[in-house]
């Protein structure tokens, strides 16, 4: 299986997705129609992370494509890694009007050999995209690439999800699976509405949110029709995206 996902019954959890090869895998497409199906379905989607890869579901039955493994090999598995800066998650989520500011966060939460870190996060006087280095590669702590910086503020599909904590957990999607994000593109300054007042303010109606640990895709960042009150009450509260700068 490759570090992006591959298509499980594709159309799951995150709307459908097309099949994607695996290293070393075999996808088999054409499940059988099934007609009036009472129940739901389990399936995943391809470019999905932590549990999300097989954690969705469906009402009905279609086409769709099947994870194939080999059975007869027994080497260790090995994957590239590469240098450059990290990239990860916040270990926890941030509650906006909290005692720490995002960039105050993700230094508290970096992980080990990373001295600076800021928040990737819009406020009403910086982008996104100003804290990273356009031509530096970003790799989670785990050391696998996600991408350049010029792909990151190009919002573009990543080679693999920041779906990793500085802590070196994976959170499960199912929980706080959403970031905090505050506009749909790296290169716009945010609203205060769309930054919770800057991430001071709970009582702002409306914010931008990304899907990291469904998505390595364009929902990274921007999750389409997905807002919430600044208080969290309708998703949870979110986490953050933090980068290392030099």
């Amino acid at each position: 299986m490759d570090r992006v996902g591959v298509a499980v019954f594709a159309g799951g959890r995150g709307g459908t997705r097309h099949p994607q090869r695996s290293q070393g895998a075999i996808q088999v497409t054409g499940a059988k129609q099934a007609i009036g199906v009472a129940y739901q379905l389990a399936t995943g989607g391809t470019g999905q992370g932590p549990s999300s890869w097989v954690a969705g579901s469906q009402w009905a039955c279609g086409n769709g494509s099947l994870i194939c493994m080999g059975k007869t090999k027994t080497a260790a598995l090995t994957f590239t890694t590469g240098n450059g800066l990290r990239a990860w998650l916040s270990n926890n989520v941030f509650v906006v009007g909290g005692s720490l500011s995002p960039d105050q966060q993700c230094q508290a939460e970096k992980p080990a050999g990373v001295v600076n870190a800021r928040a990737l996060i819009a406020t009403t006087t910086h982008t996104a995209a100003s804290v990273l280095d356009l031509q530096a590669t970003y790799l989670r702590p785990d050391g696998i690439i996600v991408g350049t910086g010029a792909v990151l503020a190009a919002r573009g599909p990543l080679s693999s999800g920041i779906w990793q904590a500085g802590n070196l957990t994976y959170p499960p999607a199912q929980a706080n699976f959403l970031t905090w994000t505050g506009v749909n593109d790296l290169v716009s300054l945010g609203t205060l509405a769309g930054t919770c007042g800057n991430w001071t303010d709970p009582t702002q109606p409306a914010v931008g949110l990304g899907f990291p640990e469904y998505f390595s895709t364009f929902d990274w960042w921007a999750a389409p029709g997905v807002t919430q009150g600044c208080d969290g009450t309708q998703y949870g509260q979110g986490l953050l995206y933090c980068v290392e700068v030099r």
